[in-house]
């Protein structure tokens, strides 16, 4: 799902972290959606970190989970 219905140009060229979790099972976001997505990041310099779960469009506990142990890989706390 992109944040804009056009995507502006952007780029980066520090490979700034992104954190995406996104659901096999989301009515609301196709898959497809979500690997244009991070494809478009990952091809303007982004350095991303995607899982792909067994869940709707709903957090779960192991989205949590994993995006706290990314937060400690990435930043400096």
């Amino acid at each position: 799902m992109l944040p804009f219905k056009k995507m502006p140009a952007f780029q980066t060229t520090k490979k700034v972290p992104v954190f995406i979790s996104s659901g096999n099972l989301d009515g609301m976001v196709s898959t497809s959606e979500i690997k244009n997505y991070t494809n478009l990041l990952e091809e303007n310099q982004f350095n991303i970190e995607h899982h792909q779960l067994n869940t709707g469009h709903n957090l779960t506990d192991e989205d949590v989970v994993l995006a706290v142990k990314w937060v400690h890989n990435n930043f400096k706390l």
